[in-house]
């Protein structure tokens, strides 16, 4: 199993095993340093492996938080508009019942003569 470590984006990948090579390391290890490096080898690809698995959680969150912020955008844009389109029809709304008060206030009273009433209760009798 050979394990490619990433290190600073942009830069060359290379083995674990290049990394003892350039250490300057000798080319025949002990049966112990061998063990040792199988372990450090498996434990990097399991933790590398689980990294990987939440990376890719992480950009499912990513594009899910992405997804729902331009939702809220949209629905602020929308509110936005209903709330100046709700502010003209009541000013419109309000206008009109202006209107009608005035149209009624303009309207002469028809109150009844007095002297029809009073005529109708004291007539004298034939």
């Amino acid at each position: 199993m050979t394990i490619v470590l990433k290190r600073e984006p942009g830069r060359e990948t290379e083995p674990l095993s290049a990394v003892l090579q350039r250490a300057g390391g000798p080319g025949d290890l002990s049966q112990e340093a061998k063990d040792h490096f199988n372990r450090v080898e498996t434990i990097t690809a399991g933790a590398l492996k689980d990294l990987e698995e939440v990376a890719a959680d992480v950009e499912k969150l990513r594009e899910e938080i992405i997804m729902r912020a331009t939702m809220i955008a949209e629905a602020t844009i929308r509110l936005d508009e209903l709330q100046r389109k709700a502010g003209t029809a009541y000013g419109t709304i309000r206008n009109a019942i202006e209107m009608i008060r005035q149209e009624f206030a303009d309207i002469p009273a028809t109150a009844p003569e007095l002297d029809d009433m009073t005529n109708q209760r004291h007539d004298p009798l034939p």
